[in-house]
């Protein structure tokens, strides 16, 4: 999961500078603000994956494991990501002028939903491991807590209907807590990480309809309609 949240980060820092560009006088200047978007998106495709494979390359010198498990995780949970990023890069140049302050709302990672899920996976590795703070209070507890608050931040990514997500973060949140162990708390983080791509994944198609409007109308074009 680091290696998706590295993945992110270098996202978020993608929209620094379009930001600040079009809040600035020259904001009508379209081949600036795309080109913009353009390196900085392309910049986080590539600064997420090479962060991602640094992270695998550690991990597996930090335990002494030296064939290519750690990378290839690594870099799996990263590429889905970076090859969003990069699918924005080439589609939000063609954004309207107009449509730019909504996208960029629009395409910010969730941040809290991610501090609130990676603090839940610390937790739950902590009660794994008996470190802080599971060495000073019940793991169990600190487990159950964990779990709880990865549900809820799943919840907080997988939909922006604010009564969806009250609903959904119960229901992951109470299912999460029941069902959590040391041997399916793994299983969590890896459905909280297929979350994470799946908001890239949205975020990226809503840039391209939104970029490219024949894209929107071959999308919702039902299969029949490709033989009419």
């Amino acid at each position: 999961m680091a290696a998706a949240l590295a993945a992110l980060t270098a996202w978020a820092a993608a929209q620094l500078a379009p930001t600040t560009w079009i809040h600035t006088a020259q904001a009508g200047d379209d081949s600036t603000t795309g080109a913009l978007l353009r390196r900085g998106y392309f910049g986080a495709a590539a600064l997420g994956l090479a962060i991602a494979g640094l992270w695998g390359l550690g991990a597996g010198v930090g335990v002494g494991f030296t064939d290519e498990t750690f990378l290839r995780t690594a870099l799996t949970a990263a590429v889905p990501i970076s090859i969003c990023a990069a699918v924005i890069a080439l589609a939000a140049p063609r954004l309207p002028q107009t449509a730019l302050t909504t996208w960029l709302r629009r395409a910010r990672p969730p941040v809290t939903a991610i501090a609130v899920g990676a603090a839940g996976v610390y937790l739950q590795r902590a009660a794994d491991t008996l470190t802080f703070p599971a060495d000073l209070a019940m793991p169990g507890l600190v487990q159950a807590v964990g779990a709880a608050m990865l549900g809820v931040a799943t919840a907080l990514i997988a939909t922006r209907s604010t009564l969806l997500r009250i609903i959904t973060g119960i229901i992951l949140a109470t299912g999460y807590v029941l069902v959590t162990d040391v041997t399916t708390h793994h299983y969590l983080t890896i459905a909280y990480t297929i979350v994470l791509a799946w908001w890239a994944a949205t975020t990226a198609t809503v840039t391209v309809t939104a970029a490219i409007p024949q894209a929107a109308g071959w999308l919702s074009r039902k299969p029949a309609d490709h033989h009419q």
